[in-house]
């Protein structure tokens, strides 16, 4: 993924975050601090180098204060639990 196809799809993240109004962290971990300041994944951020299509998906995407962020970017089992929570299965 270049860096221009990055900043688009942070681009529709942003707009879809807005149009749902889901202006706050949706993780919601001990110490969350409700500021949405990162776009947390479902995957790393390699995963989606060869799935651009997903990259900015709504099942793939979070607003995450950086507290809840960093929590769950250690986690993958973490990650995926919160995922299934907040945004149902994975669209295949």
């Amino acid at each position: 993924m270049t860096a221009a196809q990055k900043r688009a799809g942070n681009k529709k993240i942003d707009k879809m975050f807005f149009d749902n109004d889901e202006r706050y962290c949706l993780v919601k971990l001990p110490g969350c601090t409700l500021s949405p300041i990162t776009r947390a994944h479902r995957h790393k951020v390699s995963f989606y180098n060869t799935q651009l299509d997903k990259f900015h998906a709504k099942d793939q995407v979070l607003p995450a204060c950086l507290s809840c962020h960093m929590k769950i970017e250690q986690d993958a089992n973490l990650t995926e639990k919160i995922f299934m929570k907040v945004r149902g299965k994975e669209r295949v």
